[in-house]
This record gives C-alpha cells, structure tokens and sequence, in this order.
C-alpha cells in the first residue's frame, strides 16, 4: 500500500502544531498573565505598582476573572499629597475602595469603551465616558494608552488618580471621623 498521502495530512498537522505553538508562545511574551502582571511590568506605573504592592492590594488584581483596570501613572500619584499617599499605605480599607473605583468587570478593549456613555465599577460608582477625537476620558480622567491586553482582562494608564465625589474626597476619605 502507499503509504505517500499520509505524509502531506501528517505535515500538516505538524505544521499547524508549530504554529499553534509559535503564536501560543508570542502571545504569552506579549500579553501579560494578569493585570498584576501588567502593573508590575508597565514603567509608567511604577508607584501604583509599589503602593499596591506594600498593601497586598496588587494580589487582588491578579485572580480569575475578566477585568478593566484603570490604573492611575505615576504622574497621577504625584500630584496627591505625600500624607495621603503615607495613609493610604497605611489604611487598606481606602486603598480596597480607590482599587474598586479604578476596576469594573469585563474586559473592555479601547474600540468597545468608545461606543459605551459610562461604565460601573466595582465600587458601584458610574464613570462617564466622553470622547474628543481620539481622546477618550473615563470619568473626566484621560485614558493614556491602547490598552494592555492581559490573562484577565486590559490595563489602561489614566493620567489621574480617579477619587469617587472628586479631588477632596481621598482626603477626606483618610482623615476618619472628626475629633
């Protein structure tokens, strides 16, 4: 029996196993596992990486599941008062609600954020999307990058930290009740 077409059928899932493998592996390096992932490996995200880190906030950020994450520059906590920043290190309840503001559920590329009005996130706070030619805004907030596509879900830097009720509100959210 000949046994000569068999060969082309087994090249070519020899082929298509070395493809798979190929594009399985450029997507690995590409992509990062897990939002906490991203933050860690994004240079622009460095002190959102350290403070979320120090509180074990980061370790959230990484479970199972389809997230958008807006996560704040470091240009954005560098405008936030180093006391505040000292607190919130301190104080995981507000870091747990900053964290919760940034994070809705699904993962949300670019193109799909431009034809939504407002997201919810995860602290149940509605944040407007406005669009000016290709500057999208989530809350007011300027969306920075494309987007990072992870294991789950996308990262995008904000170029300020988003505060539910405004700027004062982090602040007021760490100084507690009135002595």
């Amino acid at each position: 029996m000949n046994q000569r077409p068999l060969r082309h059928p087994i090249r070519a899932i020899l082929l298509a196993t070395a493809l798979w493998t190929a594009a399985s592996t450029a997507f690995a390096q590409e992509h990062p596992d897990t939002i906490a992932d991203a933050i860690r490996a994004e240079p622009a995200l460095a002190e959102t990486a350290a403070l979320f880190e120090e509180s074990g906030v980061l370790d959230a950020l990484a479970r199972d599941g389809r997230f958008t994450f807006f996560a704040p520059s470091d240009r954005a906590w560098e405008v936030v008062d180093a006391r505040v920043l000292r607190d919130l290190r301190r104080d995981r309840g507000a870091l747990d609600a900053i964290v919760r503001h940034h994070l809705m559920i699904g993962a949300s590329p670019l193109h799909a954020l431009r034809r939504l009005d407002a997201v919810t996130t995860f602290a149940t706070t509605r944040l407007p999307i406005t669009r000016s030619g290709d500057v999208v805004r989530i809350g007011g907030v300027r969306v920075a990058n494309e987007g990072i596509e992870t294991g789950n879900g996308v990262v995008y830097v904000v170029n300020q930290v988003l505060v539910p009720g405004g700027p004062f509100m982090l602040k007021d959210m760490l100084a507690g009740p009135e002595r």
